[in-house]
């Protein structure tokens, strides 16, 4: 009897493969909208640190705590 896992393998290593393509097409659309979407002070932060401030800041202030 012969088996069928490398074919089944095949098949989910194949739509591995096209999940991860799709994800990268989504995160290289999603990632610069939401950079673009963040004020021009954020993005242009001198420093990491204060980048992080700002970022933390921002989102901070602009949730709606329940």
């Amino acid at each position: 009897m012969q088996s069928f896992l490398p074919t089944e393998h095949c098949a989910f290593s194949m739509s591995l493969y096209v999940m991860y393509v799709l994800a990268l097409e989504v995160f290289s659309v999603a990632a610069p909208t939401i950079w673009n979407s963040l004020p021009f002070d954020i993005r242009n932060s001198c420093s990491i640190a204060s980048f992080r401030r700002k970022l933390k800041t921002f989102y901070f202030s602009t949730s709606s705590h329940v």
